[in-house]
């Protein structure tokens, strides 16, 4: 099981992260994962950074305090 998070999560459920680097490892983990839970809280909301993680479709679960 891969909790993580991230630096934003956009309206539409896309997660995204400032670092290139920590973007590339949390990249594999998911792969490599049989379960991914998103963890978020409300002020990641709504933001969007320049690298892609994955969408929230991708998740197992989200879990956030809003």
């Amino acid at each position: 099981i891969f909790f993580f998070s991230s630096r934003g999560v956009s309206s539409d459920g896309l997660i995204t992260d400032e670092s290139a680097e920590e973007t590339a490892v949390r990249r594999v983990m998911l792969q490599l994962s049989k379960k991914k839970i998103f963890m978020c809280d409300r002020s990641k909301l709504g933001k969007t950074y320049c690298y892609n993680l994955c969408h929230t479709d991708q998740t197992n679960a989200f879990i956030t305090d809003k």
